[in-house]
């Protein structure tokens, strides 16, 4: 009977403990899913990846907000983008209840491996519905702008 309980009693401290990783999997492997989604040209899939009122701040232009738009704006990106891959780089995060951030570096590859552009990003995260979604996101090169 101990050995039973103690079987029982591994089972669901193991349980436990691969429900509290993968719980935490899905706020540090957003930016991998982006990327994955992004190279196999699934707006969709990036898209759900926001909230339903998040906001997406690219350089040169005005904020795209809402998933709906979300997912139009990244659909055009890939379109604007085919036959590059894009290598999202996350260095640091955080989170504090339902908030949280991360910040890292992208490059846009040709499909030579050359690079076209690179940047940094930072997102606010916020959780809903027991799942971490991209809330804010911002990015820009450190590329210099062309000549004029």
């Amino acid at each position: 009977m101990l050995f039973t309980r103690r079987v029982l009693c591994g089972l669901v401290l193991t349980g436990l403990v691969a429900c509290m990783a993968v719980a935490g999997s899905d706020y540090t492997d957003i930016s991998e899913r982006w990327e994955k989604a992004y190279n196999a040209g699934d707006a969709g899939a990036v898209a759900v990846l926001y909230t339903e009122d998040g906001v997406v701040m690219p350089p040169n232009e005005a904020a795209t907000i809402g998933r709906k738009a979300i997912q139009a704006y990244i659909e055009k990106d890939i379109a604007a983008n085919k036959g590059s891959s894009l290598e999202i780089e996350s260095l640091e995060s955080s989170k504090s209840g339902d908030l949280g951030f991360a910040r890292g570096a992208w490059r846009m590859k040709d499909s030579t491996g050359k690079i076209l552009d690179e940047g940094k990003w930072i997102e606010v995260r916020k959780k809903v519905g027991g799942q971490w979604r991209i809330y804010r996101d911002i990015w820009n090169s450190d590329l210099p702008l062309p000549p004029h």
